[in-house]
């Protein structure tokens, strides 16, 4: 469901699968876990999900914000084309960039620095 590592300095969240209602408590409580507020530049990876019904799109909405009050970036990356739609639906892209793969969310973020 999740994976977590870093590169370039970047925390970069790997999210799998269908983020649902079902799958949310789960997914939820280890991202609480890891506490990735602590980071100043994150990206969430979201080439291996498949899906994210509204519970699972709220849940990305507040986790962005989270991020961003505490004063950290956060982009998205390769969203597969349904996934993409959904985010760019609810204009999830307004307030965040989407990039096509993680190594140029990477690089985009180390770019502007405290942006």
């Amino acid at each position: 469901m999740i994976d977590h590592y870093k590169k370039k300095g970047v925390f970069v969240l790997e999210l799998a699968d269908e983020i649902t209602l079902t799958t949310l408590a789960d997914i939820r409580t280890r991202i609480d876990n890891l506490n990735i507020q602590q980071y100043p530049q994150v990206v969430v990876d979201l080439s291996k999900v498949s899906f994210f019904d509204s519970s699972g799109m709220g849940y990305l909405v507040i986790l962005i914000k989270n991020v961003k009050l505490a004063q950290g970036q956060i982009a998205l990356a390769a969203p597969k084309p349904i996934v993409r739609k959904l985010l760019t639906a609810i204009k999830v892209d307004k307030f965040v960039s989407i990039y096509d793969d993680v190594d140029s969310a990477i690089e985009a973020l180390i770019s502007r620095p405290g942006e």
